[in-house]
């Protein structure tokens, strides 16, 4: 990778990417993190946006021991800054949880920020994300949507499938152009 690390330890071992405002409790956080406790591939998890000491707590205390070392949270960058924070990353997680019709039928920028850096996504399958990955080719992975073993089943096969991750960073850049 040729670009320039600012969040991430390194390119030994992948990184998954995720971003709001706020990091805090109904952002789909909780699945991503309780998962883990089924996955035995190691990846780094960066959290980026405005996050209250006590959640950031609240998360890692929910996770293994074993991976409380790999969750990073990272304050919020200028908007000129975030694709190529974004970009830094193996690929992206949109968990979006259907609570409603509206953030069923809708897609957040965070999906769309994702492909515009170049990296796949890993979404939950609201109707929103299903759109977009039907559009996105192999760019884009589905899991249902606030179920742990789905997520953790898509992401141990692509965390660690080398070559999904390389083609499917162009394909992230191809749809979203």
């Amino acid at each position: 990778m040729n670009l320039t690390t600012r969040d991430r330890s390194g390119d030994d071992i992948p990184s998954l990417a995720w971003f709001s405002q706020v990091i805090g409790p109904g952002r789909g956080l909780e699945p991503l993190i309780d998962s883990l406790h089924r996955i035995r591939t190691r990846f780094e998890i960066h959290l980026r946006g405005n996050c209250s000491k006590s959640y950031a707590q609240e998360l890692l205390a929910r996770a293994p021991t074993q991976w409380r070392n790999l969750i990073h949270f990272h304050s919020q960058v200028p908007h000129r800054e975030l694709l190529p924070r974004l970009a830094e990353h193996d690929a992206a997680y949109a968990g979006e949880l259907p609570y409603c019709r509206n953030r069923d039928l809708t897609v957040t920028n965070k999906i769309l920020q994702y492909l515009l850096a170049g990296i796949p996504v890993m979404a939950s399958d609201t109707s929103g994300h299903c759109e977009v990955s039907a559009a996105a080719g192999g760019a884009v992975r589905v899991f249902a949507a606030g179920n742990e073993a789905s997520l953790a089943g898509l992401l141990e096969s692509r965390m660690t499938d080398h070559e999904w991750l390389r083609r499917s960073r162009e394909e992230a850049l191809d749809s979203a152009l």
